[in-house]
C-alpha cells in the first residue's frame, strides 16, 4: 500500500482531489503553521473545513486534538469568506479513527450544537469511487456531508444510499 508513506502534502492533495470529484471547490490549504487551520477548505457547495492526518503523522489517528481543530478551521473559514448561514461543517480525516475522537465529538461538540464528521480514509476512498458515477446534485453533495455527525460508517453510508434510492433520486449511470 503505496498511501501508507504518504506524508502531510500528499494525503492533503488526495483529499482534496476526493472532493473535487465529488463537485466541491476544494483547496489545500497547508500543513500546520500555514495561516490556515484547514489543511483542505471547501467553499463550494458548502463551507467545510477539513482536519486531516496523513498515515505519517501519529500513524494517520484522529484523535481529540483534531476534532478540536476540525471545528476550528470550519468556524475560521466560515468567518473568512462571511459565510456564516450556509451549510457548514467541521470534518476530520485519518487512516485510524480512535475512541476518544468519537467520544469527544459524541459529548463534547455534538451537544454544544458543533457537530464534527469524522471519517476514515477508507470511506473517503469508498465515496471516491462511488460519487463520481451516481447522479447526486451539490444538494445532496451538501447533504451528505453536512447532515451527517459523529463517524461517517458503512451503516451512515447505506442509509443515505437508501434514501437517495427510496426517493428516485440515485440511479448508476450508465
Amino acid at each position: 500500500d503505496k498511501s501508507s508513506v504518504w506524508y502531510k502534502d500528499q494525503h492533503y492533495v488526495w483529499i482534496r482531489n476526493c472532493f473535487r470529484l465529488f463537485g466541491c471547490d476544494s483547496i489545500y490549504s497547508g500543513s500546520s503553521g500555514m495561516l490556515m487551520r484547514a489543511d483542505v477548505s471547501i467553499t463550494k457547495p458548502f463551507i467545510a473545513g477539513i482536519k486531516a492526518k496523513s498515515p505519517t503523522e501519529n500513524r494517520g489517528s484522529v484523535t481529540s486534538k483534531a476534532i478540536r481543530q476540525a471545528n476550528h478551521a470550519k468556524l475560521q473559514l466560515s468567518a473568512l469568506h462571511k459565510k456564516e448561514k450556509e451549510p457548514s461543517v467541521a470534518i476530520a480525516i485519518g487512516r485510524r479513527i480512535t475512541p476518544q475522537a468519537i467520544n469527544e465529538e459524541k459529548n463534547v461538540f455534538r451537544p454544544n450544537n458543533q457537530p464534527v464528521l469524522i471519517i476514515s480514509d477508507r470511506a473517503l476512498f469508498y465515496l471516491s469511487l462511488k460519487l463520481p458515477f451516481l447522479n447526486l446534485s451539490a444538494k445532496e453533495i451538501t447533504t451528505l456531508f453536512t447532515e451527517n455527525e459523529g463517524h461517517l460508517t458503512s451503516t451512515n453510508l447505506l442509509s443515505f444510499f437508501e434514501g437517495m434510492t427510496k426517493i428516485g433520486h440515485l440511479q448508476d449511470k450508465e
